[in-house]
């Protein structure tokens, strides 16, 4: 419940932001930009502090995947 409203305040923040850059004339793909950035560093650093990679084991390498996958129509591209 927790993450949920914390999505819900950093969504109505991020509209008023943009209302507030309207009125400004600044440049909104810095503040765009700046809005993923930030969403992108926050959710690392929870995956990384949840420990959500500790069961995550690579049978085969990523490029060999790939491979299967253009080559073969019944390949699956999973962790």
């Amino acid at each position: 419940m927790f993450y949920l409203f914390l999505a819900i305040l950093c969504s109505a923040s991020i509209a008023l932001i943009f209302k507030h850059t309207e009125n400004n004339n600044t440049n909104r793909y810095v503040i765009t930009s700046a809005n993923y950035f930030i969403a992108f560093v926050t959710s690392f650093i929870m995956i990384l502090y949840n420990r959500l990679f500790d069961g995550v084991v690579r049978e085969m390498p990523f490029i060999d995947d790939v491979k299967l996958f253009i080559e073969n129509d019944q390949h699956i591209l999973s962790p």
